[in-house]
């Protein structure tokens, strides 16, 4: 197979909004039906750092925002028929004034369904009680994807999560942080005690990825009393090596089901071939000679990391 042309060059955001697609396909539906017992229930769908980012499509369609409003309206859908009643609403935080407008641009424009849209501009850490105001003690999804590390700091993901009936996913930029990570500059080591919720103390020097991953793991669990959390490898499109990791956390053991199904129809059945393509692709560009024959398969290998710290039983 091959990426859709609007995500050609940018390999690895289609396997990030792959991994949302598919886990807000399960989780909404799941979350919502609790309306078959004839109870009602309000979904909100969080997106902390909403862009829109490096869209190439007019209707927004590769971008997170559009991919969580069609999830959470394909769960509304879901349960329209049941006995109690299902709503849904969107928090998109964007700190660029000129996004932001676009965001509403688009939002005004795309006829939501019902789905009640709000745009919050400002920086996400300042917009978190907000945020809280909004979606009170309902089921939530939180969605954390900075550019790099600046501004998500786990201090203010963690009350938004800590709340039963909370997912989160969080982009961690590994080829960024890896870059900087050992740089002994003050204002990067503060930045960096943010991002993984150190408080006083800094990075431990010379973490290799496995190292970095586990220790934001931990800090996740522990920070937003999180039961169990795990992670996945997006590699780089054309280089062997990881481009970013995505470390989701949640309350109940389904979160790590989901997770699993999910790096399996994505990762590990997508990505070689995908890579295989863009991999191609860079070769024709760079020798300006289009590629004869079959380039061997890619290799990808990735696990989930996971961390169960507790089983406890679902409640609703």
């Amino acid at each position: 197979m091959d990426t859709p042309a609007e995500y050609r060059d940018r390999e690895q955001t289609y396997f990030k909004h792959e991994v949302l697609r598919h886990y807000l396909h399960g989780w909404g539906p799941k979350l919502s039906s609790i309306a078959r017992t004839g109870r009602s229930v309000r979904l909100w769908y969080v997106d902390c750092f909403a862009g829109p980012w490096e869209s190439q499509t007019a209707d927004r369609e590769d971008t997170s925002v559009a991919i969580g409003l069609r999830a959470l309206e394909d769960a509304v859908a879901t349960w329209a028929d049941a006995a109690g009643t299902v709503q849904a609403g969107a928090v998109f935080v964007e700190a660029n004034a000129a996004s932001a407008a676009k965001l509403r641009a688009y939002l005004a424009e795309r006829s939501n369904r019902g789905i009640e849209a709000i745009v919050l501009e400002g920086a996400f850490g300042a917009k978190v009680p907000e945020i809280q105001s909004l979606i009170g003690s309902d089921p939530a999804f939180i969605f954390v994807d900075p550019t790099g590390w600046k501004g998500a700091g786990m201090r203010h993901i963690a009350p938004l999560v800590a709340e039963r009936f909370r997912d989160v996913i969080v982009n961690v930029m590994f080829h960024h942080i890896n870059r900087w990570k050992d740089d002994p500059r003050e204002f990067l080591r503060q930045q960096m005690r943010e991002f993984f919720g150190l408080g006083d103390e800094d990075l431990p020097s010379g973490l290799d990825e496995a190292g970095l991953i586990a220790l934001y793991r931990r800090q996740l669990a522990k920070q937003a009393k999180l039961t169990h959390v795990a992670d996945l490898a997006v590699p780089h499109p054309t280089v062997d090596r990881t481009f970013f990791r995505l470390v989701v956390g949640g309350h109940h053991q389904e979160v790590l089901h989901l997770f699993r199904d999910v790096e399996e129809k994505v990762v590990g059945r997508d990505a070689g071939a995908v890579r295989e393509k863009a991999r191609t692709r860079a070769k024709e560009k760079r020798t300006g000679q289009l590629a004869l024959g079959l380039v061997p398969a890619i290799d990808v290998s990735t696990s989930v990391c996971e961390t169960a710290i507790s089983r406890p039983q679902w409640q609703s």
